[in-house]
């Protein structure tokens, strides 16, 4: 499980904009485990679950969630969720290599468990990353994130 994936600038800005901008940020699964997002400090649990209404959402950074399940993509952790202008859907940024849209299903779908394995998952990436991908860079420009079993990284 590792690999290398791509990202358009100019849709991944979108995404940075939006959720710096957001007056709240939506936690991720990991968020609901980390007792510094809970009211109080304290996870609380609800029939033997962290209780999503016991996040503290103003303590939620802004950041972009990676998300592979249908290919792999970046979305804006902010809300209220960023929507398509016609109100069907979320706006995200897909990965070239894992892009259901662009590629055949046999293509997109084996690179996906190539590089993420087979789970599909939600990764909290702090939008201070993306910002500094962005830099300097033209919408057309593309950048790239090295994703390995134990961590994701920005490639120069």
């Amino acid at each position: 499980m590792a690999g290398i994936i791509h990202f358009q600038v100019g849709e991944v800005r979108v995404l940075i904009a939006h959720t710096l901008a957001a007056p709240s940020h939506s936690p991720s699964y990991e968020d609901l485990f980390n007792p510094k997002y809970h009211k109080g400090g304290k996870v609380l649990k609800k029939d033997g679950w962290p209780d999503s209404n016991n996040i503290d959402e103003s303590l939620l950074p802004p950041a972009l969630f990676l998300v592979k399940d249908q290919g792999a993509y970046l979305m804006s952790s902010g809300k209220p969720g960023l929507q398509k202008a016609d109100g069907k859907g979320s706006v995200i940024a897909y990965a070239a290599e894992v892009n259901p849209d662009k590629l055949e299903f046999d293509e997109w779908y084996d690179a996906a468990r190539r590089i993420f394995g087979g789970d599909d998952c939600v990764i909290t990436l702090p939008v201070e990353m993306f910002q500094q991908a962005v830099e300097g860079k033209a919408d057309t420009d593309s950048f790239k994130l090295k994703v390995t079993k134990r961590s994701i990284s920005l490639l120069p």
